[in-house]
């Protein structure tokens, strides 16, 4: 799990015989903030939380990795449908582009004006091509673009909720780390040994998202143990 704030960025790696949903029950118990916390991830339905946990969070989708990718897997099969919707795909990040400079609800603004007659036209476009029967609901183009219905709301929560991307792809690069250590090593011999190597990852990662030097930071502690103890 990767948490983004104005602070800075927070990488924790959790290796257990759970599913992601159940990994955030504990953090969100523990969170005084009345505000909800913004939660982007794929589709699965063991990415986010369920029940009462609701209440403590809301829920976003990946407009990049996961719905641009959709398209982009088959638009040798489909390149005039295809090119259609990347198209307006790669105009709504160049409308994040030009919000760089802008504050959070300027951004949010922004995408409404902007990005949103994009979001239109492409679901404007399923519809129509679903509609005229120009494209079968189980080819592999019905299906990238039942992605986009089925998942609407989370797609395209960035033109509801202030500050949410259009994706987690720098979440992703950085759990690839410990999904490659994890393959490499053949898993972990324990859980106890899974918790150790998963915090001592999360520490390093978050230095480095930090630009943090990591070997610096764990010799410090080693050579102010006691100040680290009694704080």
């Amino acid at each position: 799990m990767c948490f983004q704030h104005l602070q800075g960025k927070i990488i924790l790696y959790v290796s257990a015989n759970r599913y992601c949903k159940e990994n955030w029950l504990p953090l969100l118990n523990r969170r005084e903030s009345k505000d909800k916390l913004l939660i982007v991830s794929d589709a699965s339905s063991q990415s986010f939380p369920t029940g009462k946990e609701l209440d403590k969070a809301e829920s976003a989708g990946c407009l990049g990795n996961h719905g641009r990718l959709k398209f982009e897997d088959v638009k040798n099969n489909y390149p005039e449908e295809c090119s259609y919707f990347l198209n307006l795909i790669s105009e709504i990040y160049a409308n994040e582009a030009m919000c760089k400079d802008k504050d959070q609800q300027e951004r949010l603004e922004y995408h409404q004006e902007h990005s949103r007659p994009k979001i239109d036209a492409i679901y404007q476009k399923i519809l129509s091509l679903f509609s005229k029967k120009e494209v079968e609901p189980n080819s592999d183009l019905g299906k990238a673009m039942n992605y986009w219905l089925n998942h609407e709301p989370k797609l395209t929560a960035f033109l509801r909720i202030s500050g949410c991307p259009l994706d987690n792809n720098w979440a992703e690069f950085e759990l690839r780390i410990i999904a490659l250590y994890r393959k490499v090593s053949m898993f972990f011999k324990n859980l106890h040994s899974a918790e150790i190597n998963s915090n001592m990852f999360s520490l390093i990662a978050t230095c480095e998202a930090n630009s943090v030097n990591s070997f610096a930071y764990l010799n410090w502690i080693q050579h102010n143990w006691q100040d680290v103890q009694s704080s």
